[in-house]
């Protein structure tokens, strides 16, 4: 008979398990203690449990923590990123340092579905789902070498509402006060808009922080940015945002990456204000990470400034995330990616005829079409990423623009044909009339997540600076689940929940 996963197991699970075997319910407090209190993940090394016992979890039970396949440390703010080798699959954790606290960012999922052309583990393909043990696994073995970890986000490889039962599972372990009890406010779940999960998120209650990685305001532009919105798009997300508020009474986070000239124009921070109008939010502006796409190139400070500013003037409370561990490739999917590519090139120089040890992509868990579409990407209307500042009339009522090119035929393939607009930077633009050209300290690659304190709108008094942080896609100034303060011009925090 197989052995069961330890860590995949809730509390009651432990409960049923103790008492199947003839023991008490105190032996299922005492092993979820060693592994999820003092990080002990061998059963003989559990010396407060008779030997007779241990020698019975040894054969029923298998602990599977991680095999560390490279750590890296950024000497700019102490963030580091870890890859594990769950049996030959490699995924990526990240720990983001703040002082007197750390936030998880783990993945939900080997690869990615979703394709999104500026995100290196989109492009990398799909494999499968992460079971509750191995989601589990990585906070552990975090914890394990770093000390305690007050904050989690589901922000890393993968997108959560697709592996909606197991993350939960993984939420509820690190929840439960005989488990590792980590606080149900501490943990942040991201996606990119799976209306269902939103949904069945708002129906279950858990309480966990909710953020949305929207990076467009209107469709035409999201198809090509994040191809799941051909499927859920802005006006029915929108929706699924109202009815998570109205049963949860939760603020959502917003995160919004910034790619010079694709979609941080003046107008296109109208177009998101309009869209935010009736839901509670906060804004999280971050410079986008570049991985290697010509396309997407990290917004300038003056951009990403004026930008802030429009938001924050539209009643909106706003922060610009500063960089955290962009000098070790802080974004989701960039470590895996190097160190794929290292493997392969390795392999071929020890036989030239085997084929790339790459990973095998998978078919991803979603069907990007709508109703009287061929399941392609924008395939009823003009593709690509629009001129900067060029006005229309989109579907969901804000501005959209001409396209110049850079189709997705499908999520993760795309034709290589880069607008003009895009890619010819002989000169540095020049910053738009009232902004200033702003400076902001810092402003880096994306990953992790800031947070507000709770409230419809900000007053107006100008966009906060802050680090990548806990609590809210890896991601979610104050951050999510932690101690916040003030932010300059935006006053003193106002009732969370602890």
């Amino acid at each position: 008979m197989p052995k069961k996963d330890a860590l995949s197991l809730g509390y009651q699970d432990w409960v049923a398990e103790m008492e199947a075997l003839g023991e008490k319910r105190f032996r299922a407090d005492q092993i979820c203690g060693w592994l999820y209190g003092k990080h002990v993940f061998e059963w003989q090394l559990m010396s407060d449990i008779g030997l007779e016992m241990r020698k019975k979890l040894e054969e029923l039970f298998r602990v599977e923590i991680p095999r560390l396949e490279k750590v890296v440390s950024s000497r700019r703010d102490g963030t580091k990123k870890f890859l594990w080798d769950f049996g030959g699959s490699s995924v990526e954790s990240v720990a983001i340092v703040h002082p007197g606290r750390l936030t998880a960012c783990i993945s939900s999922q080997v690869g990615c579905p979703l394709g999104c052309p500026f995100c290196a583990t989109g492009q990398s393909g799909f494999e499968r789902n992460m079971a509750v043990g191995e989601m589990v696994g990585q906070f552990l073995a975090m914890e394990a070498r770093l000390g305690e970890i007050k904050n989690l986000v589901f922000m890393g490889m993968g997108e959560p509402m697709l592996n909606y039962d197991n993350v939960m599972g993984a939420v509820r372990n690190l929840n439960h006060p005989k488990m590792r009890g980590l606080g149900i406010r501490h943990i942040t779940i991201s996606t990119s808009g799976v209306v269902p999960g939103i949904l069945r998120l708002a129906k279950d209650g858990l309480g966990v922080r909710l953020a949305v990685s929207l990076h467009a305001p209107n469709d035409d532009l999201r198809d090509l940015l994040v191809p799941i919105n051909a499927q859920y798009p802005l006006k029915e997300l929108k929706g699924a945002l109202k009815a998570y508020q109205d049963a949860t009474g939760d603020r959502v986070t917003i995160e919004y990456s910034l790619f010079d000239k694709v979609n941080d124009s003046a107008s296109m921070a109208r177009q998101l204000g309009e869209y935010l109008r009736g839901l509670s939010v906060f804004v999280n502006l971050i410079p986008g990470s570049c991985t290697g796409d010509g396309r997407y190139v990290t917004s300038p400070p003056f951009r990403v400034n004026a930008f802030a500013e429009i938001l924050s003037s539209m009643g909106y409370q706003v922060a610009v995330r500063m960089s955290k561990g962009s000098d070790v490739g802080g974004a989701c999917g960039q470590l895996r990616r190097r160190h794929e590519a290292a493997k392969t090139q390795e392999g071929a120089q020890r036989s030239p005829r085997e084929e790339s040890l790459g990973r095998g992509q998978g078919k991803p868990s979603f069907s990007p079409s709508r109703p009287g579409t061929s399941g392609r990407v924008n395939s009823s209307r003009p593709q690509g990423i629009p001129a900067d500042g060029a006005e229309g009339r989109g579907r969901s009522g804000g501005a959209s623009s001409r396209a110049l090119g850079g189709v997705l035929d499908a999520p993760g393939k795309r034709r290589e044909s880069l607008p003009k607009a895009a890619s010819d930077r002989g000169s540095k633009p020049k910053p738009p009339a009232g902004s200033g050209g702003g400076k902001l300290s810092r402003p880096g690659a994306s990953g992790g997540m800031d947070e507000a304190p709770k409230g419809r709108h900000g007053r107006k008094g100008g966009p906060r600076r802050s680090s990548k942080g806990e609590g809210g896609r890896g991601s979610h100034s104050p951050s999510l689940g932690g101690s916040s303060k003030g932010s300059r011009g935006q006053g003193k925090e106002r009732g969370r929940r602890g």
